[in-house]
C-alpha cells in the first residue's frame, strides 16, 4: 500500500487510480483466506502480513491513539479468527477485514463511553487524551489533516476508506454497510466540504 500522504487528497480529491488494491497482491489475500478458512494454519501469516499495516493505518485514523491501535488491532485479528467461517468463499478479504475492524473500534468507543460516564460523576476522569499528532512538517499536510479532522466522520471515513486505503466504492460501502450511492454521495460532498475548508484555510494561519 502506498503511503497516506493526506497531501495527495488535495492533490487528487477524486482518487483517480487509487480505488483498487493492486491485483496481485489482492488475489494473494484472497487466496491465503482462503487456505486459512480450509484449515491451512500457516496461511495466516501471509494474511497477517498483507493485512495488518491496512488494518493498523485504518484503526489509527479512527482512534488516533497508537497504544490503543495495537489493541484494536490484535482484537481485529482474533475477531476475523473467529469470524472466518462466515466469510463467503470467492468474497474479497479487505472489506470483510475492515468491517471487522470497524466494528472493533465502534465497540471500544461505546465501552470507554460508558466508563466516561460512570467515572466522570465521582470525578476520576476528565476526558480522553488527545490524539497523538500526524507525522509530517509540511503546513500543507498540516492543513489538509485539520481539514480531513473538521470533516463530519460520516464523510472522513469514507475517503479515508478509498483514497487512503485503496477500497472501492462497493467495498467501502459494504465495509460501512451502506449503499453504494450512499457512499458515493458522501464522498462527493465529503470533498466539496474539503475544498471548502481548505480555501478558507489559505486565508489565515493553522491554528496551534
Amino acid at each position: 500500500m502506498k503511503p497516506a500522504c493526506a497531501a495527495q487528497v488535495a492533490d487528487d480529491p477524486e482518487g483517480e487510480g487509487d480505488a483498487a488494491v493492486a491485483g496481485s497482491g489482492q488475489r494473494r489475500l484472497d487466496a491465503a483466506m482462503e487456505q486459512y478458512v480450509d484449515g491451512d494454519i500457516k496461511a495466516f501469516d501471509e494474511l497477517y502480513a498483507g493485512l495488518a499495516p491496512r488494518l493498523y493505518a485504518y484503526l489509527f485514523s479512527l482512534c488516533r491513539n497508537r497504544a490503543r491501535t495495537d489493541d484494536l488491532l490484535q482484537t481485529t485479528f482474533y475477531r476475523l479468527h473467529a469470524a472466518r467461517g462466515s466469510w463467503i468463499r470467492g468474497a474479497r478479504v479487505l472489506p470483510f477485514a475492515y468491517a471487522i475492524a470497524r466494528n472493533a473500534a465502534y465497540d471500544d468507543w461505546r465501552k470507554r463511553a460508558r466508563a466516561r460516564v460512570v467515572l466522570s460523576s465521582s470525578g476520576e476522569i476528565s476526558d480522553m487524551p488527545e490524539p497523538e499528532p500526524e507525522g509530517g512538517n509540511s503546513a500543507w499536510v498540516t492543513r489538509v489533516q485539520q481539514a480531513l479532522e473538521a470533516l463530519p466522520p460520516s464523510y472522513r471515513e469514507v475517503i479515508v476508506l478509498t483514497k487512503y486505503h485503496d477500497l472501492t466504492i462497493r467495498e467501502a460501502a459494504l465495509t460501512i454497510g451502506a449503499t453504494e450511492i450512499a457512499v458515493r454521495l458522501r464522498i462527493h460532498r465529503g470533498y466539496t466540504l474539503l475544498r471548502r475548508i481548505l480555501a478558507a484555510s489559505r486565508q489565515g494561519p493553522v491554528d496551534d
